[in-house]
């Protein structure tokens, strides 16, 4: 099971489960996850913005729910923190692959009781990797004697990783409040080893200093040597693709020793293959004799260079490197083509840092997931959960068109999605579990799928749960294939049925979501 999902199905299970059985259902749960290390926050938390107050430990907190007399429990699958769903073009499609990613997709959770109410976020965020963190880094920083000149590399690797999830670049001044926001925390883990062997890159380069306070130390560690050799790399690429003219390259050929070789392995599609792989950029290359094409290139319209420019260019990088030398750039095509020599240099410093030089950031032993509940920030209100029966009914309905769907294309997806189907038919009856109903000559089941759904009832025994809830949430957890690699939403189809795959997932997902939400939202019973 997907372990956002599950961790949300237990904490409203132990808010009203009956006392006798508390003790049992805190057992079971802390063998999937560190119970008593996850806390929460009295003031604004991680999985809302903001900073951190006072917190306590998530069973605590329970308790002091159930001592002031839970009476409800609503829970509502929210957009996400990473802006899917809020105006991003594809928005459905990216929220649907960001629901198997920590922080991808939270649930919001109301909890009212004799006293009053509260809302909170709740589900996963990426545990850090780094002992130095974002904001230790800026200290780090403004350390060192000239922290202006390491500016403009941090905000290049900075840059170029918004640039992926189109955010927009960064000016200089904002530098420090990135650093020390909860956005920044977030994109440190996963480009700060890079910005701080960069900056080292930067100060080796250009011979200024780079020191490591005392006070900071222990958050580093030298780069662990490697017992294999550096192998020797050849640098060589176009600064701008579209400013490279066929004269430009032409001449950048001429200027190597080994031009007669490029064009022999430029007329042979056998060589470049043997050269570059069968690699896309081959299927329109054209087939020009050796001794053709200084002449082909002369004539060539500039604004068919692109046809050819990455192949013979990346066919002068590898002969280079075969030969343990870097490519000769003529000193009137160095606008075009590079690295200089300075840059080199860097690009040297760079992969020595990671190989036999510097240091590294100490990473952290903390788990790559973390489960939050945490008060929500100006929570948005949400609709009460839809009737069970009649979310269970669209639940169905969307399995049947998705199933359908995975049988005409061959999707392996059809018999899991048929499992989740035959699973969610029979979740019906409130009273007493009987795997038995389960049993069908009709039904192709996922192999060991009873067994599985054996340990799932097992694990929610203690709330004593009638078959609707159990093989309803069972079905959502079979059907719940999104996001992630290999997953549903890793399919791709062309034309028409792209389109129709497409309307189908996102009834299937909205209707997963609708059915979950009713499954995981209750009232205690009477009495308790």
């Amino acid at each position: 099971m997907n372990a956002k999902r599950f961790f949300v199905i237990f904490v409203p299970g132990l808010l009203v489960v009956e006392e006798r059985r508390f003790d049992e259902a805190c057992a079971l749960l802390a063998q999937a996850c560190a119970l008593d290390q996850i806390e929460v926050q009295r003031g604004i938390g991680t999985a809302g913005t903001g900073r951190a107050g006072e917190s306590i430990a998530l069973r605590q907190w329970i308790q002091e729910q159930r001592a002031n007399g839970v009476t409800s429990v609503s829970v509502a699958v929210q957009a996400g923190s990473a802006g899917a769903g809020r105006g991003m073009e594809g928005g459905d499609r990216v929220r649907q692959m960001l629901t198997g990613f920590a922080d991808g997709l939270p649930f919001q959770m109301r909890i009212d009781t004799a006293v009053g109410g509260s809302v909170h976020v709740q589900g996963t965020v990426p545990g850090p990797r780094l002992s130095l963190t974002a904001s230790i880094f800026l200290e780090l920083l403004n350390r060192q004697g000239e922290p202006g000149f390491f500016v403009p590399g941090v905000l290049e690797v900075i840059d170029a990783y918004r640039a992926d999830g189109d955010r927009a670049a960064l000016a200089a001044s904002d530098l420090p409040s990135y650093l020390l926001s909860s956005e920044g925390e977030q994109d440190w883990d996963a480009i700060g080893q890079q910005v701080f062997r960069g900056i080292q890159a930067d100060a080796l380069t250009h011979g200024k200093s780079f020191v490591i306070p005392p006070a900071l130390v222990h958050h580093i560690e030298k780069t662990t040597p490697v017992d294999d050799e550096l192998e020797f790399t050849a640098w060589l690429e176009a600064y701008d693709e579209d400013e490279v003219t066929a004269a430009a390259l032409l001449g950048l050929i001429k200027a190597q020793d080994f031009a007669g070789r490029i064009w022999r392995i430029a007329a042979s599609h056998k060589l470049l293959v043997e050269k570059l792989g069968d690699i896309d950029e081959l299927d329109d290359f054209p087939r020009i004799a050796a001794h053709d094409w200084p002449r082909f290139l002369s004539r060539l319209p500039d604004r068919e260079v692109a046809r050819v420019s990455e192949v013979l260019i990346e066919l002068v990088r590898l002969e280079c490197e075969e030969r343990g030398i870097q490519p000769r750039i003529p000193d009137d095509l160095a606008d075009i083509f590079g690295p200089n020599d300075k840059e080199r240099r860097w690009l040297e410093f760079d992969e020595r840092l990671q190989h036999d030089l510097g240091w590294t950031i100490r990473e952290v032993d903390v788990p790559w997931t973390l489960f939050v509940q945490d008060p929500a920030v100006d929570p948005v209100p949400s609709p009460a959960a839809m009737p069970m029966a009649q979310a269970r009914q669209q639940f169905i309905d969307a399995l049947t068109q998705a199933r359908d769907f995975a049988w005409r294309v061959d999707s392996p997806y059809d018999r899991v999605l048929g499992a989740a189907r035959h699973l969610a038919m029979h979740a019906i009856d409130p009273g007493p579990l009987d795997l038995t109903v389960l049993e069908s000559p009709d039904v192709d089941w996922e192999p060991d799928m009873l067994v599985l759904l054996q340990l799932f009832t097992q694990m929610f025994a203690p709330f004593e749960w009638g078959g609707d809830r159990v093989f309803g949430l069972a079905a959502v957890s079979s059907a719940d294939s999104f996001g992630g690699v290999d997953g549903w939403t890793d399919q791709a189809f062309e034309g028409e049925q792209q389109v129709r795959f497409e309307a189908v997932s996102l009834k299937l997902f909205d209707a997963l979501n609708r059915y979950f939400e009713a499954l995981v939202s209750f009232a205690p019973r009477a009495g308790d």
